[in-house]
Formats: C-alpha cells, sequence, structure tokens
C-alpha cells in the first residue's frame, strides 16, 4: 500500500482498503515522498505515524507479516 496518499491529494477510508486486502499474506506500507502537497498537509507527521499504527494493528489482528518503509512513521 504505498505510495498511500495525505488526504489534501486524495480523501479514502483506510479499513475498507486493509480488508479488501486482508488476503495477502505480505503488507508494505509507505507514505507519499514524491509530492510535496504531502508536506503541505498539516500534521503529515501525524497523520502517517497514526495510519502506520492502524495498519499494524490490523495487520497483527489478521496474521499478516507487514513493513511499515522507512521513513512512514
Amino acid at each position: 500500500m504505498e505510495p498511500y496518499p495525505t488526504p489534501n491529494i486524495c480523501s479514502q477510508e483506510l479499513l475498507p482498503l486493509l480488508n479488501e486486502a486482508s488476503f495477502v499474506d505480505r503488507m508494505v506500507f509507505g507514505r507519499t515522498h514524491y509530492d510535496k502537497r504531502t508536506t503541505n498537509y498539516p500534521n503529515h507527521t501525524e497523520f502517517y505515524r497514526d495510519t502506520a499504527q492502524r495498519v499494524s494493528e490490523f495487520c497483527a489482528r489478521h496474521d499478516i507479516d507487514y513493513v511499515i518503509k522507512k521513513g512512514t512513521a
């Protein structure tokens, strides 16, 4: 699941996306790095930290191996 955009780029609900991908054995989650609108989003650091936490909790509940890319959380 990368690049995952901030809401000012694309507003989307995380849980439905995670549920759709719940069949995978491994999930990789990363932020959008190449679009400066990402860093223009208020509290983008907290947004990615919180979203990465939700991804890791989901994966733990569903026994999915996961990687949070460096610089995301």
